[in-house]
Protein backbone atom coordinates (compact mmCIF):
# COMPACT_ATOMS: atom_id res chain seq x y z
CA UNK A 1 0.00 0.00 0.00
CA UNK A 2 2.86 2.57 0.97
CA UNK A 3 4.63 1.41 -2.14
CA UNK A 4 1.23 2.21 -4.53
CA UNK A 5 1.58 5.92 -2.45
CA UNK A 6 4.49 6.55 -2.87
CA UNK A 7 4.81 5.80 -6.65
CA UNK A 8 1.23 8.00 -7.28
CA UNK A 9 3.19 10.85 -5.30
CA UNK A 10 6.37 10.72 -7.27
CA UNK A 11 4.36 11.51 -10.37
CA UNK A 12 2.08 13.79 -8.50
CA UNK A 13 5.65 15.76 -7.98
CA UNK A 14 7.12 15.36 -11.29
CA UNK A 15 3.55 16.54 -13.08
CA UNK A 16 3.64 19.72 -10.96
CA UNK A 17 7.60 19.97 -11.20
CA UNK A 18 7.10 19.61 -14.78
CA UNK A 19 4.55 22.48 -15.48
CA UNK A 20 5.49 25.00 -13.67
CA UNK A 21 9.21 25.01 -14.86
CA UNK A 22 7.42 25.04 -18.67
CA UNK A 23 5.62 27.95 -17.52
CA UNK A 24 7.94 29.93 -14.94
CA UNK A 25 9.40 31.75 -17.64
CA UNK A 26 6.87 32.91 -19.47
CA UNK A 27 5.04 34.05 -16.68
CA UNK A 28 8.05 36.14 -15.10
CA UNK A 29 8.54 37.82 -18.28
CA UNK A 30 5.19 38.69 -18.69
CA UNK A 31 5.42 40.02 -14.92
CA UNK A 32 7.99 42.28 -16.45
CA UNK A 33 6.80 43.54 -19.52
CA UNK A 34 3.09 44.35 -17.87
CA UNK A 35 5.01 46.42 -14.88
CA UNK A 36 7.07 48.38 -17.68
CA UNK A 37 3.86 49.56 -19.12
CA UNK A 38 2.27 50.58 -16.18
CA UNK A 39 5.53 52.20 -14.94
CA UNK A 40 6.16 53.72 -18.00
CA UNK A 41 3.43 54.46 -20.60
CA UNK A 42 0.98 57.24 -19.63
CA UNK A 43 -3.32 56.21 -19.92
CA UNK A 44 -3.43 60.02 -21.96
CA UNK A 45 -1.46 59.00 -24.54
CA UNK A 46 -4.03 55.98 -25.09
CA UNK A 47 -6.71 58.16 -25.23
CA UNK A 48 -5.13 60.57 -27.89
CA UNK A 49 -5.61 57.62 -30.74
CA UNK A 50 -8.78 56.34 -30.00
CA UNK A 51 -10.67 56.20 -33.19
CA UNK A 52 -14.04 57.35 -33.82
CA UNK A 53 -16.62 54.51 -35.14
CA UNK A 54 -17.68 51.82 -32.78
CA UNK A 55 -16.39 48.34 -34.73
CA UNK A 56 -12.95 50.69 -34.97
CA UNK A 57 -13.22 51.09 -31.16
CA UNK A 58 -13.70 47.85 -30.32
CA UNK A 59 -10.88 46.63 -32.98
CA UNK A 60 -8.54 48.75 -31.10
CA UNK A 61 -9.50 47.72 -27.33
CA UNK A 62 -8.93 44.24 -28.58
CA UNK A 63 -5.49 45.24 -30.70
CA UNK A 64 -4.24 47.36 -27.45
CA UNK A 65 -3.89 44.35 -25.60
CA UNK A 66 -0.43 43.36 -27.56
CA UNK A 67 0.97 46.73 -26.61
CA UNK A 68 -0.68 47.51 -23.24
CA UNK A 69 0.42 43.69 -22.13
CA UNK A 70 -0.93 43.10 -18.37
CA UNK A 71 -2.61 39.60 -16.79
CA UNK A 72 -6.04 39.54 -16.15
CA UNK A 73 -5.10 39.97 -12.28
CA UNK A 74 -4.03 43.80 -12.83
CA UNK A 75 -6.26 44.86 -15.87
CA UNK A 76 -10.07 45.56 -14.12
CA UNK A 77 -8.46 48.99 -11.88
CA UNK A 78 -6.18 49.65 -14.90
CA UNK A 79 -9.13 49.90 -17.31
CA UNK A 80 -11.37 51.46 -14.21
CA UNK A 81 -8.53 54.36 -14.35
CA UNK A 82 -8.50 54.25 -18.36
CA UNK A 83 -12.61 54.81 -18.13
CA UNK A 84 -12.33 57.79 -15.45
CA UNK A 85 -9.55 59.53 -18.25
CA UNK A 86 -12.24 59.38 -20.99
CA UNK A 87 -11.38 56.41 -22.37
CA UNK A 88 -14.65 54.87 -24.28
CA UNK A 89 -15.95 51.71 -23.00
CA UNK A 90 -16.05 50.39 -26.51
CA UNK A 91 -12.24 50.57 -26.19
CA UNK A 92 -11.57 49.52 -22.52
CA UNK A 93 -13.92 47.01 -21.81
CA UNK A 94 -13.04 44.61 -25.31
CA UNK A 95 -9.26 45.23 -23.79
CA UNK A 96 -10.26 44.54 -20.45
CA UNK A 97 -11.15 40.68 -21.80
CA UNK A 98 -8.60 40.08 -24.55
CA UNK A 99 -5.42 41.67 -22.89
CA UNK A 100 -4.48 38.62 -20.81
CA UNK A 101 -4.72 37.12 -24.04
CA UNK A 102 -3.49 38.89 -27.35
CA UNK A 103 -0.64 40.30 -25.58
CA UNK A 104 2.77 38.94 -26.97
CA UNK A 105 3.29 36.71 -23.78
CA UNK A 106 0.20 34.72 -23.65
CA UNK A 107 0.55 33.99 -27.31
CA UNK A 108 3.62 32.56 -27.24
CA UNK A 109 3.45 30.22 -24.38
CA UNK A 110 0.18 29.15 -25.74
CA UNK A 111 2.32 28.41 -29.00
CA UNK A 112 4.52 26.69 -27.02
CA UNK A 113 2.48 24.52 -24.51
CA UNK A 114 0.75 22.93 -27.62
CA UNK A 115 3.96 22.31 -28.99
CA UNK A 116 3.60 24.47 -32.06
CA UNK A 117 -0.19 24.11 -32.91
CA UNK A 118 -1.11 27.52 -34.59
CA UNK A 119 -4.95 26.16 -34.76
CA UNK A 120 -4.92 26.18 -30.89
CA UNK A 121 -3.64 29.61 -30.86
CA UNK A 122 -5.69 31.27 -33.19
CA UNK A 123 -8.99 29.24 -31.48
CA UNK A 124 -8.15 30.78 -28.65
CA UNK A 125 -7.60 34.37 -29.91
CA UNK A 126 -11.31 33.92 -31.34
CA UNK A 127 -12.99 32.96 -28.60
CA UNK A 128 -11.79 35.87 -26.53
CA UNK A 129 -12.43 38.77 -29.18
CA UNK A 130 -15.84 37.52 -30.08
CA UNK A 131 -17.28 38.24 -26.41
CA UNK A 132 -14.91 40.94 -25.87
CA UNK A 133 -16.34 42.39 -29.68
CA UNK A 134 -20.28 41.67 -27.93
CA UNK A 135 -19.76 43.62 -24.55
CA UNK A 136 -18.09 46.50 -26.73
CA UNK A 137 -20.67 47.12 -28.86
CA UNK A 138 -23.22 46.43 -25.97
CA UNK A 139 -22.03 49.41 -24.03
CA UNK A 140 -20.78 51.45 -26.59
CA UNK A 141 -22.84 54.65 -25.99
CA UNK A 142 -22.60 54.15 -21.95
CA UNK A 143 -20.48 56.79 -20.38
CA UNK A 144 -18.15 55.60 -17.42
CA UNK A 145 -20.77 56.96 -14.66
CA UNK A 146 -23.16 54.21 -16.48
CA UNK A 147 -20.71 51.62 -15.82
CA UNK A 148 -18.31 52.47 -12.85
CA UNK A 149 -19.74 51.91 -9.13
CA UNK A 150 -16.89 55.26 -8.58
CA UNK A 151 -14.07 56.33 -10.11
CA UNK A 152 -11.61 53.62 -8.37
CA UNK A 153 -8.17 55.67 -7.37
CA UNK A 154 -4.54 54.69 -8.93
CA UNK A 155 -3.30 51.71 -6.52
CA UNK A 156 -7.14 51.39 -5.09
CA UNK A 157 -6.88 47.59 -5.80
CA UNK A 158 -3.37 47.56 -3.86
CA UNK A 159 -4.25 46.97 -0.50
CA UNK A 160 -7.04 44.56 -1.46
CA UNK A 161 -4.62 41.67 -2.88
CA UNK A 162 -4.46 42.73 -6.91
CA UNK A 163 -1.04 40.98 -8.19
CA UNK A 164 0.34 43.50 -10.03
CA UNK A 165 0.33 45.89 -6.69
CA UNK A 166 -0.16 49.00 -9.14
CA UNK A 167 -0.28 52.59 -7.50
CA UNK A 168 2.46 51.28 -5.31
CA UNK A 169 5.89 53.82 -5.87
CA UNK A 170 9.33 52.51 -4.17
CA UNK A 171 10.55 56.08 -3.28
CA UNK A 172 11.13 58.32 -6.47
CA UNK A 173 12.54 55.43 -8.72
CA UNK A 174 10.82 54.44 -11.75
CA UNK A 175 13.22 51.57 -12.36
CA UNK A 176 12.64 50.65 -7.86
CA UNK A 177 9.10 50.60 -9.35
CA UNK A 178 9.05 48.89 -12.36
CA UNK A 179 11.18 45.94 -9.89
CA UNK A 180 8.40 46.04 -7.53
CA UNK A 181 5.28 45.62 -9.60
CA UNK A 182 7.14 42.76 -11.54
CA UNK A 183 7.93 41.11 -7.83
CA UNK A 184 4.54 41.39 -6.40
CA UNK A 185 2.92 40.34 -9.71
CA UNK A 186 5.12 37.34 -9.97
CA UNK A 187 4.85 35.85 -6.28
CA UNK A 188 1.80 36.58 -6.41
CA UNK A 189 0.72 34.72 -9.94
CA UNK A 190 2.70 31.91 -9.60
CA UNK A 191 0.74 30.26 -6.26
CA UNK A 192 -2.13 30.31 -8.83
CA UNK A 193 0.03 28.83 -11.21
CA UNK A 194 0.94 25.90 -8.84
CA UNK A 195 -1.87 25.75 -7.62
CA UNK A 196 -3.45 25.06 -11.14
CA UNK A 197 -0.35 22.29 -11.36
CA UNK A 198 -1.26 20.45 -8.73
CA UNK A 199 -4.92 20.43 -9.68
CA UNK A 200 -4.29 18.83 -12.95
CA UNK A 201 -1.77 16.57 -11.74
CA UNK A 202 -4.10 15.04 -8.60
CA UNK A 203 -6.49 14.54 -11.41
CA UNK A 204 -4.06 12.99 -13.65
CA UNK A 205 -2.76 11.20 -11.15
CA UNK A 206 -5.47 9.93 -8.64
CA UNK A 207 -8.80 10.29 -10.46
CA UNK A 208 -9.41 6.35 -11.48
CA UNK A 209 -8.84 6.31 -15.36
CA UNK A 210 -12.42 4.91 -15.86
CA UNK A 211 -13.67 8.52 -14.76
CA UNK A 212 -11.08 10.55 -17.14
CA UNK A 213 -12.08 8.53 -20.00
CA UNK A 214 -16.26 9.17 -19.68
CA UNK A 215 -15.50 12.89 -19.63
CA UNK A 216 -12.46 12.69 -22.00
CA UNK A 217 -15.05 10.45 -24.30
CA UNK A 218 -17.70 12.90 -23.98
CA UNK A 219 -17.49 16.40 -25.62
CA UNK A 220 -20.19 18.59 -23.47
CA UNK A 221 -19.05 17.13 -20.14
CA UNK A 222 -15.51 17.62 -20.99
CA UNK A 223 -16.34 21.17 -21.72
CA UNK A 224 -18.34 21.89 -18.50
CA UNK A 225 -15.35 20.66 -16.81
CA UNK A 226 -13.01 22.75 -18.33
CA UNK A 227 -14.49 25.55 -17.95
CA UNK A 228 -15.40 24.91 -14.29
CA UNK A 229 -12.43 24.23 -13.70
CA UNK A 230 -10.86 27.70 -15.52
CA UNK A 231 -13.35 30.14 -13.33
CA UNK A 232 -11.80 28.14 -10.47
CA UNK A 233 -8.23 27.46 -10.49
CA UNK A 234 -7.48 31.09 -11.14
CA UNK A 235 -4.41 29.78 -13.11
CA UNK A 236 -2.47 32.97 -14.76
CA UNK A 237 -2.99 33.97 -18.73
CA UNK A 238 0.91 33.60 -19.03
CA UNK A 239 0.69 29.80 -17.45
CA UNK A 240 -2.80 28.35 -18.18
CA UNK A 241 -2.01 27.09 -21.30
CA UNK A 242 0.53 24.73 -19.73
CA UNK A 243 -2.31 23.18 -17.61
CA UNK A 244 -4.65 22.61 -20.42
CA UNK A 245 -2.20 20.91 -22.60
CA UNK A 246 -1.55 18.80 -19.42
CA UNK A 247 -4.65 17.24 -20.01
CA UNK A 248 -3.74 16.18 -22.95
CA UNK A 249 -7.22 12.94 -23.49
CA UNK A 250 -9.34 15.42 -23.50
CA UNK A 251 -11.12 16.93 -26.64
CA UNK A 252 -9.28 20.01 -28.22
CA UNK A 253 -12.46 22.09 -27.87
CA UNK A 254 -12.89 21.71 -24.30
CA UNK A 255 -8.95 22.49 -24.16
CA UNK A 256 -10.09 25.78 -25.76
CA UNK A 257 -12.52 26.29 -23.70
CA UNK A 258 -10.27 26.62 -20.57
CA UNK A 259 -7.79 28.50 -22.36
CA UNK A 260 -10.38 31.40 -23.21
CA UNK A 261 -12.78 31.65 -20.24
CA UNK A 262 -9.66 31.90 -17.46
CA UNK A 263 -8.15 35.16 -18.70
CA UNK A 264 -12.18 36.55 -18.84
CA UNK A 265 -13.94 35.05 -15.81
CA UNK A 266 -12.69 33.67 -12.60
CA UNK A 267 -13.37 33.59 -8.83
CA UNK A 268 -10.35 36.90 -8.37
CA UNK A 269 -12.00 38.48 -11.46
CA UNK A 270 -15.79 38.39 -10.28
CA UNK A 271 -14.94 39.85 -7.26
CA UNK A 272 -12.83 42.61 -8.97
CA UNK A 273 -16.03 43.08 -11.50
CA UNK A 274 -18.71 43.49 -8.84
CA UNK A 275 -16.27 45.82 -6.87
CA UNK A 276 -15.55 48.27 -9.78
CA UNK A 277 -18.86 47.85 -12.30
CA UNK A 278 -22.41 48.46 -11.34
CA UNK A 279 -24.43 45.29 -10.50
CA UNK A 280 -26.07 44.95 -13.26
CA UNK A 281 -23.00 45.62 -15.71
CA UNK A 282 -20.94 43.00 -13.76
CA UNK A 283 -23.09 40.48 -14.35
CA UNK A 284 -23.68 40.79 -18.37
CA UNK A 285 -19.53 41.08 -18.23
CA UNK A 286 -19.07 37.81 -16.82
CA UNK A 287 -21.89 36.18 -18.45
CA UNK A 288 -21.46 37.06 -22.22
CA UNK A 289 -17.84 35.48 -22.31
CA UNK A 290 -19.61 32.02 -19.85
CA UNK A 291 -22.06 31.83 -22.74
CA UNK A 292 -20.20 32.85 -25.95
CA UNK A 293 -17.22 30.21 -24.99
CA UNK A 294 -19.89 27.02 -23.92
CA UNK A 295 -21.63 27.82 -26.87
CA UNK A 296 -18.38 28.09 -29.20
CA UNK A 297 -17.18 24.82 -27.84
CA UNK A 298 -20.00 23.14 -28.10
CA UNK A 299 -21.04 23.83 -31.94
CA UNK A 300 -17.39 23.77 -33.23
CA UNK A 301 -16.70 20.58 -30.98
CA UNK A 302 -19.32 18.79 -32.40
CA UNK A 303 -19.06 19.44 -35.78
CA UNK A 304 -15.80 18.73 -36.03
CA UNK A 305 -14.13 22.07 -36.67
CA UNK A 306 -11.75 22.03 -33.41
Amino acid sequence: MSEVFLQNFIMFSSIVVAIVLEAAPFLLLGSLLGAAFEVYMSRDTIEKYVPKSIPARVLCGIAAGAFLPTCECGVVPIVSRMMGKGVPASVAVPYMLAAPVVNPVVLISTYVAFQGDWAMLGWRVLFVAVPASVLGVMFSRSGAHELLRGMVPIGGFADSGCACGCGDEVGDSKLLSLFSHAGSEFIEMSKFLILGACAAALFKTFVPPDVVTSFSGSLFPSIVLMMVLAVVLCVCSEADAFVAASFSMFPKASLVSFIALGPMLDIKLMVMFLAVFKARVAMWIMLIPLLTVLLMSVVLGSTGVI
